[in-house]
């Protein structure tokens, strides 16, 4: 797994509105395109949103494709997509495969066949991708397949080309943060925990 991979915390906590607005337009499992936009703050947890979504719903997707900015560097000033090569991470019936260098034209047309509809994308940090390049460039034109973009900028320009539903990642809620910080510290200080007596 390249460094760059994000690891899914075993400690997800709330986002249940969020989940399930994915979950109710993504439509796992079900046939057809679909794409959904995570968009807020930097640190906000869209990531791990992503791969919270990716790990309840993994059964649906025989292909699992997360790709990052990094992946497609070092890509200079002119160069054509055909030499573009991807360094990247795939999960295939639940088994990360080795990590391969994939040409990116090859990895597009994979994902176009009509006998390969059952593939989730994810692209994380839409917007640090070189500006001469168009996003819509980089997703699969076809009527399949399942697509989640992050973006941490709130870019009308870029939001104005993707025909994908915009979910808003705001700051969790009080009793979510409640709940993080005692796990946090019961775990980092387990002496320190007063249990009640029993009577």
């Amino acid at each position: 797994m390249s460094a760059d991979t994000p690891l899914r915390t075993p400690n997800f906590y709330g986002r249940e509105h969020e989940l399930k607005q994915m979950a109710d337009h993504l439509k796992p499992g079900q046939p057809g395109r679909t794409m959904a936009v995570l968009r807020g703050l930097g640190s906000f947890g869209k990531t791990q949103l992503a791969r919270q979504f990716q790990h309840l719903h993994s059964k649906h997707y025989k292909s699992q494709i997360w790709l990052r900015p990094s992946h497609f560097k070092p890509m200079e000033q002119g160069t054509p997509l055909t030499d573009i090569v991807l360094h990247l991470n795939e999960f295939r019936s639940r088994v990360l495969l080795h990590s391969s260098t994939t040409p990116f034209h090859h990895l597009k047309a994979r994902l176009e066949l009509e006998t390969n509809t059952e593939w989730l994308l994810v692209i994380d940090g839409a917007e640090d991708f070189p500006t001469r390049y168009q996003i819509n460039t980089f997703l699969p034109q076809c009527e399949h397949g399942t697509i989640i973009l992050t973006m941490a900028r709130n870019d009308r320009q870029l939001r104005s080309v993707l025909d994908g539903q915009d979910i808003h990642v705001g700051k969790i809620d009080a009793t979510v943060g409640a709940h993080m910080f005692l796990d946090k510290f019961k775990a980092e200080y387990p002496k320190n925990i007063i249990t009640p007596r029993s009577k």
